[in-house]
C-alpha cells in the first residue's frame, strides 16, 4: 500500500513539474501559484520538507500579490505543519499568527457578505409585496364595478382589509426571519470575536513556555495544536451538546493547570436527570467564564485551588454553575475582585453577555448570568432555556 501511495506520488509531482515549465513561460501568477502550491503539499506529503518549503514559500508570496486570501491561509496551514515537522517550531508559531489574521479576515468578510446580502433580500421581498398587494387591490375594485353600489363599498372595504392583513402578515414573516438569520450571524460575529482573545491568552503561554522552559514547550504546542482544532470546528456550529462542550473545557482546564504555579484541581458535577448528549448548548459558552475562575480566582491563591462546575435543572432552564475557592484565598478577595471589576471589564465574559441576550431573543425566554462572590471565592450562575 506504501508503494502504491509513493507511486501516486512520484506520478502527480511529475505531472506538476511538466505543468510548472508550460506556466512559467505565461507568467501567470494564478496558474504559477497552483503549480507551487500543489508541488509544496506533494513535497510534503513524499517527506522533502526542505523542497516543500520551498515551493509552498513562492504559492505563498504570489498569494499576497495578488490578495488571494484562501491561497494564504492554505498556504500559511502548511507551512506550519512543515516547520512542525522540521522541529521549527518558533517559525511555526510565526506562520500560525499570521494565519489567524488571514482567517479572520475571510471570517469577517464572508459574515459582512451575508448581512448585506440579507438586508438587500428583505428590502427587495418588502417592496415587491407592497407592489403586488397593490396591484391586487386595484384588479379587485376593477372586477366590482360592475356591481351595485353598496355591494361595491363593502367589496371594496373587505378586499382592502383582507390584502392589508395579508400584506402585513407576509412583512411581519419576513421581519421575523430577517431577524433571526441577523441575530444568527451577530452570535457567529460574536463567536469569531472569542476565538482571537482565546487564541492570544494561548499564544502568551506558548511564548513564555518557549523562553523559561522550552523543553514544555513541545508538549504543550502539541496539546494546544488539538484544542484548537476542537475550539475552531466547535466555533463554526450553532450549538454544540453539553458533552462536547464539556470535553473541550476538560482539555482547557490541563493546559491551564501547567501554567498556574499554586495549580488546581477541578469537578464536574453533573446532575442525573440531564442528558449531556441530548441538551445542547451555543459553543464556547462557558470557556470564559472558567478562564476568569482561573486567572482571577485560583491563579491568584496562595495555596492549592479548586474549581466546581455544577449543571441541574431549574423548571424550563438548565442552571450551570461555575465556583472557584481555595482554602488560602488572597485578603480582601471581594473587595480587590470587586475594584478590579470597575478598573477593566472582562472581554469574555461581556461576549458571554452579548450571546445569552442574543439567545433571550431567538429562543423567547429570558437567559440569565450572575456573580455573587463566596467566602472562599467566586460563583458565576447561568440560566439557559433547554434547547
Amino acid at each position: 500500500m506504501v508503494y502504491m501511495k509513493m507511486e501516486k506520488l512520484d506520478t502527480a509531482l511529475a505531472m506538476q513539474l511538466n505543468a510548472l515549465k508550460i506556466r512559467e513561460q505565461y507568467n501567470n501568477i494564478s496558474d504559477l501559484n497552483n503549480s507551487y502550491s500543489s508541488l509544496g503539499m506533494i513535497y510534503f506529503a513524499r517527506g522533502n520538507y526542505k523542497l516543500a518549503d520551498k515551493y509552498l514559500k513562492k504559492a505563498l508570496d504570489n498569494a499576497k500579490i495578488a490578495g488571494n486570501l484562501f491561497t494564504m491561509n492554505n498556504c500559511y496551514l502548511f507551512l506550519i505543519s512543515n516547520d512542525s515537522a522540521m522541529g521549527n517550531y518558533a517559525s511555526a508559531l510565526s506562520y500560525l499568527r499570521e494565519q489567524i489574521k488571514v482567517r479572520d479576515s475571510l471570517y469577517n468578510k464572508a459574515n459582512t457578505e451575508k448581512i448585506l446580502q440579507t438586508k438587500i433580500q428583505y428590502d427587495f421581498d418588502k417592496k415587491e409585496a407592497v407592489v403586488k398587494a397593490q396591484q391586487d387591490l386595484k384588479d379587485a375594485v376593477s372586477k366590482v364595478k360592475i356591481k351595485q353600489q353598496k355591494i361595491i363599498i363593502i367589496a371594496i372595504l373587505l378586499g382592502s382589509s383582507l390584502l392589508l392583513m395579508a400584506l402585513l402578515l407576509f412583512i411581519n414573516r419576513r421581519r421575523s426571519k430577517h431577524a433571526l438569520e441577523v441575530n444568527k450571524l451577530e452570535n457567529k460575529t460574536l463567536r469569531s470575536q472569542l476565538n482571537p482573545h482565546f487564541i492570544f491568552n494561548a499564544l502568551a503561554s506558548i511564548q513564555k513556555y518557549m523562553n523559561e522552559n522550552p523543553e514544555k514547550a513541545e508538549n504543550y504546542l502539541a496539546k494546544f495544536g488539538k484544542l484548537m482544532r476542537e475550539v475552531l470546528e466547535n466555533s463554526e456550529r450553532d450549538y454544540i451538546t453539553l458533552d462536547d462542550e464539556i470535553a473541550m473545557l476538560k482539555k482547557y482546564m490541563d493546559l491551564e493547570k501547567l501554567r498556574v504555579s499554586n495549580g488546581f484541581n477541578y469537578q464536574f458535577n453533573i446532575a442525573e436527570d440531564i442528558d449531556t448528549e441530548a441538551f445542547k448548548l451555543p459553543p464556547l459558552l462557558l470557556q470564559p467564564i472558567v478562564e476568569n475562575a482561573i486567572w482571577h480566582g485560583v491563579a491568584k491563591s496562595e495555596s492549592l485551588g479548586e474549581i466546581n462546575v455544577t449543571v441541574e435543572k431549574e423548571n424550563e432552564y438548565i442552571k450551570i454553575e461555575v465556583e472557584n475557592k481555595s482554602e488560602s484565598p488572597p485578603k480582601n478577595l471581594i473587595e480587590s475582585t470587586a475594584s478590579e471589576a470597575g478598573k477593566r471589564k472582562s472581554f469574555g465574559q461581556q461576549i458571554v453577555k452579548e450571546r445569552l441576550s442574543l439567545l433571550s431573543k431567538e429562543k423567547s425566554k429570558k437567559c440569565k448570568i450572575e456573580m455573587n462572590p463566596t467566602p472562599k471565592g467566586m460563583k458565576v450562575e447561568i440560566l439557559i432555556p433547554q434547547i
